[in-house]
């Protein structure tokens, strides 16, 4: 009886110094899951510089678009479909001095207003880029 007593403590003994021993020490722990919150904090912000610079090409692209399909078509050679599909795409970029540019040159047809209209695009465009 003694000897069943005495590895029974032996035995509780030996399982509590090795439960003990167990695991990660919280210090550890601790700098691992504030690692773990860093990499989730710059994932949120690489995400979220994708978006803008997504955003910044498909504004781009859009610039890029008008600029090299009509830059150098005289609007007064432009069919009413052109014309159309232009006004359609200044007003996608969402340009609000761009498509004010194009309204003025539109309603009035003069070089002035021609020339001002073009420079809006190609500002947009650098803006766009940069």
């Amino acid at each position: 009886m003694k000897k069943i007593g005495f590895l029974l403590g032996a035995t509780v003994l030996v399982l509590s110094l090795l439960l003990t021993g167990c695991g990660v020490a919280q210090g550890e722990y601790d700098a691992v899951v504030a690692e773990l919150d860093a990499a989730q904090s710059q994932i949120a912000t690489l995400e979220s510089d994708y978006d803008t610079l997504t955003q910044k090409v498909a504004n781009a692209k859009l610039y890029g678009e008008i600029l090299e399909n009509y830059y150098f078509v005289p609007t007064f050679e432009m069919t009413t479909a052109e014309t159309l599909e232009l006004s359609s795409m200044i007003d996608d970029t969402g340009d609000a001095e761009l498509k004010e540019k194009w309204t003025t040159y539109i309603d009035n047809l003069t070089n002035e207003s021609y020339v001002a209209f073009w420079i809006a695009a190609w500002d947009a465009l650098w803006e766009a880029l940069h």
